[in-house]
């Protein structure tokens, strides 16, 4: 379901501040 250009952490609490991020910069790295 969440998609992180680099493999980040699977914690829960660390993923969703990663999604925040990623999933913006996700598209301006492609």
């Amino acid at each position: 379901m969440v998609k992180v250009g680099h493999g980040g952490t699977l914690d829960p609490l660390a993923t969703g501040v990663l999604v925040i991020g990623v999933g913006s910069g996700t598209k301006e790295l492609q």
